[in-house]
């Protein structure tokens, strides 16, 4: 993987899944119907249930339901952030069922969790330039063969329980900040790391 075909209209599920992540409806809505299937009709399906509850246009909920109830979530085509679509457009739509006539605010509240593997901390959390530092990464949904994207530099790790891994750093060839986040999947998290410079030390000076 990590990133699904676009369709047609060379829109990627991604990008799609982005907007309605971010409350986007009116770009939901222009870029849902230019998806392949199977990801047209569950986007297609956000977008209705967006503009419904977000977008003051609550005739869009009988859309959204038809074409929820023709998404196959098992399809292997989809992705982990495709299912964090389908669960949040579930949850839409149960809350809207529920409460026919009650309007949905969208706040301000931290992010939702995610089925995507997810890196929250690294530790330690700087190191030599050299590299060769042996470092805990923790998250969750780690998968057991697990790439790490470290400054750009593919390296291997050994997952335990889908939570925590141990890599080795790579060298770099330039100090500071770095961004770590698992291969192919930087969009749902990254985190720092920072290559100290080299110690300085001052060379001896002769006797007088």
């Amino acid at each position: 993987m990590q990133y699904a075909p676009g369709g047609t209209g060379g829109m990627s599920p991604l990008q799609t899944y982005h907007s309605f992540s971010k409350g986007w409806c009116g770009e939901l809505s222009d870029e849902a119907p230019q998806l392949d299937e199977p990801f047209r009709v569950l986007y297609e399906s956000a977008a209705a249930a967006c503009m419904a509850a977000f977008g003051g246009m609550p005739d869009k909920w009988t859309q959204a339901e038809i074409d929820f109830s023709q998404v196959n979530i098992s399809d292997a085509a989809f992705e982990c952030f495709d299912r964090d679509t389908y669960a949040l457009l579930q949850s839409l739509i149960s809350f809207h069922r529920q409460f026919p006539g009650y309007r949905i605010i969208r706040g301000d509240a931290a992010p939702s969790q995610t089925s995507c593997p997810l890196i929250t901390e690294i530790s330690p959390n700087h190191g030599p330039q050299e590299g060769g530092q042996q470092v805990q990464i923790r998250g969750a949904n780690l998968p057991s063969t697990l790439v790490i994207d470290f400054a750009g530099t593919a390296v291997k790790a050994v997952s335990s329980n889908g939570a925590e891994a141990t890599l080795t750093t790579p060298s770099s060839d330039v100090t500071g900040a770095m961004l770590v986040s698992v291969r192919g999947y930087g969009y749902t998290s990254s985190i720092s790391y920072t290559y100290d410079p080299a110690s300085q030390t001052p060379e001896p000076t002769g006797s007088p």
